[in-house]
């Protein structure tokens, strides 16, 4: 006698469901589901990290991928660019054109007039002061501190120094920062660095076994070398330069090709809480997970070509990232082909704080005078090769 309803077990289906639930709750799984907390339960439950997914990568290997992944999405693509765009967080016509004479119409605020606010008094003393001698135009340099992790009892005391406030005033008006103004986008940013840094985190964990850290070296070179051109970066220091650089006679304007004017441009933006803080204060942070990514696994990790290389240089001095600065400046390919910026008018902008700059003077300086004396001699290489062919066919 039958039985209505029997149900037939498929061992082959079975085993294969049950692969299916394995790997639902495997490391690899709540990586690619940027659940950084469940894959370190599975790691404490037992799960071996030795495991391999279908693309052959252990648990590192895939945390490596996605943490370059999202680093050159944020820092490479236009993404965040588009977003701030797109909700109005910045202007367009705001963004790169800032002239004297002309409001600047904030979201949500009535148009400010330059001429009437503290944003050109501080640009026109900071710039005279940043001119003269007697002043480093690296501040924040000599005092070692990290434009990551802000200082706002510093930063009130810097636009004191300014003259920018006196005792009986207060900050800058929210109208010329972005805090309290842009919380969605505020949030967005957070998150990005939150998911970036979990990612760090659990790199930096698996990476005490030395079997695994050996075996992603490979990973994390070839990720590195997919590096891009680093579009926010640009895209926001550019429009930084149009709206704060000093446009009066008296005052030499500052160049955005040397990264002295750049770090210039930070420590006021940043020293003052002014707009474009926020983004300058990300872009720091996920330089400094890229840096801390390169010390796991080592210099020779970092493999890219002259122009790549030129522009993380720029960004790591802009953003005092000393270690980062030293393994880009080191590379024997970094000056290889064109300068993309001006790094002697970096070196002289520096030399006279060359002793408390010295981690940036000394191997920049060392790496210039490396490329020009290796021109010269295959200039006199090549003069002398034409003179043995001369005589040569003279004779």
């Amino acid at each position: 006698m039958e039985v209505e309803g029997k149900t037939w077990c498929d061992r082959k289906l079975l085993k294969f469901e049950g692969i299916c639930r394995g790997r639902s709750h495997s490391i690899h799984h709540h990586l690619v589901n940027n659940d950084i907390v469940a894959a370190f339960d599975q790691l404490k439950k037992g799960t071996s990290p030795f495991v391999r997914d279908e693309c052959n990568r252990t648990a590192l290997d895939l945390a490596i991928v996605l943490f370059m992944a999202k680093f050159n999405e944020s820092l490479c693509t236009s993404l965040i660019a588009d977003y701030l765009h797109s909700n109005g967080c910045v202007s367009r016509s705001s963004s790169f054109t800032y002239s004297d004479g002309v409001g600047v119409t904030f979201r949500g605020q009535a148009p400010l007039d330059r001429s009437k606010d503290s944003l050109k008094v501080a640009n026109e003393i900071s710039a005279t002061e940043e001119s003269s001698a007697s002043l480093s135009p690296l501040p924040l340099a000599r005092r070692k501190a990290r434009w990551a992790i802000p200082n706002k009892s510093h930063y009130y005391e810097h636009g004191y120094k300014m003259g920018v406030y006196n005792k009986k005033t207060k900050p800058p008006p929210n109208a010329l920062t972005t805090r309290g103004k842009m919380k969605y986008t505020q949030a967005l940013l957070d998150g990005r660095l939150r998911r970036i840094k979990a990612l760090q985190l659990f790199i930096k964990t698996l990476s005490m076994n030395t079997r695994l850290r050996k075996y992603a070296e490979r990973v994390a070179q070839e990720e590195i070398a997919k590096l891009s051109f680093p579009f926010l970066y640009t895209n926001t220091m550019h429009m930084l330069f149009k709206r704060f650089s000093p446009e009066h006679g008296q005052v030499k304007k500052w160049n955005i090709k040397n990264p002295a004017d750049s770090r210039k441009l930070v420590t006021k933006i940043l020293s003052s809480n002014l707009f474009g803080s926020e983004v300058i204060k990300f872009m720091g942070n996920i330089l400094s997970c890229f840096s801390s990514l390169i010390g796991i696994f080592g210099q020779k990790v970092y493999v890219q070509d002259s122009t790549i290389s030129q522009f993380i240089l720029h960004m790591s001095f802009t953003f005092d990232n000393e270690y980062l600065f030293n393994v880009v400046v080191n590379k024997d390919n970094t000056f290889a082909q064109k300068d993309m910026f001006h790094w002697d008018a970096l070196i002289n902008s520096i030399s006279h704080g060359k002793h408390s700059l010295r981690h940036y003077y000394q191997p920049l300086l060392y790496a210039r005078l490396n490329k020009f004396f290796l021109e010269r001699l295959e200039r006199l290489r090549d003069g002398a090769n034409g003179e043995k062919r001369a005589v040569h066919f003279g004779g």
